[in-house]
Order: C-alpha cells, then sequence, then structure tokens
C-alpha cells in the first residue's frame, strides 16, 4: 500500500521541485534584492544579493531534486539519469568541483548540499 502511495508523491515532489527551482526561487531573491535595496539605498548590493542568492538556492534545489530522482529510480526500478544522459555525469562533476573549489561550495558546510557532494 505505502508503494502505491510514495511513487505518485515522489513525481509530484519532482515536478513541484522543477516549477518551484525556475519560478518560485528566481522570484523570491527578486523580492529579497528588492527590500534590500530600500533598506541599503544601494543598487549594487542588492544585485549582488540577488546574483549570489539565486544560483546558490537554485544548486541546492536542484541538489535535492537529484536526491528524490535517484530514491525514485532505486524504489521503483528506473533508469537513473546518467545511464540515459552521459552528459549528466560530466554536470555532476562540474557540481562536485564546484563545490569543492567556488565559495558558493561552501554550501557543504552549512549542509545545503547533498551527501555525494559533501564527502559523506
Amino acid at each position: 500500500m505505502l508503494r502505491r502511495i510514495e511513487k505518485p508523491l515522489l513525481i509530484l515532489a519532482m515536478c513541484l521541485g522543477g516549477l518551484l527551482m525556475w519560478t518560485a526561487v528566481p522570484a523570491a531573491w527578486l523580492w529579497i534584492a528588492g527590500r534590500y535595496a530600500r533598506v541599503s539605498q544601494s543598487d549594487m548590493s542588492s544585485f549582488a544579493v540577488l546574483y549570489a542568492g539565486t544560483p546558490t538556492t537554485m544548486l541546492a534545489v536542484g541538489m535535492a531534486l537529484g536526491r528524490v530522482e535517484r530514491r525514485y529510480a532505486d524504489r521503483f526500478n528506473a533508469e537513473h539519469a546518467e545511464e540515459f544522459l552521459p552528459e549528466a555525469r560530466g554536470a555532476e562533476k562540474a557540481v562536485q568541483v564546484a563545490a569543492e573549489h567556488l565559495p558558493v561550495g561552501r554550501a557543504c558546510a552549512v549542509g545545503l548540499a547533498v551527501q555525494p557532494y559533501c564527502g559523506a
């Protein structure tokens, strides 16, 4: 019975996560940057907030979506994205390198990234 409920819930989570990543995250950071611009009286600092926050949050949501996809594939014997999209491995490697070497990659330190990228 649980398996019948889990499959549509995982599919729904992937759909909502994709919508969240491409619509709600940028809209939220635009709103935050707008509020910050009113308080700071500096346009450039609000752009910095926008340009730092949006990709970082999108990276975190994308990694969480990857984790949900792996759960779905493992649980229901589906193919992982890496099996039918060879370039997905390259993208995953790029994210791993960014997590290790770029300031945005410090997300591992605060728990925003998933286990494979934090060495757990």
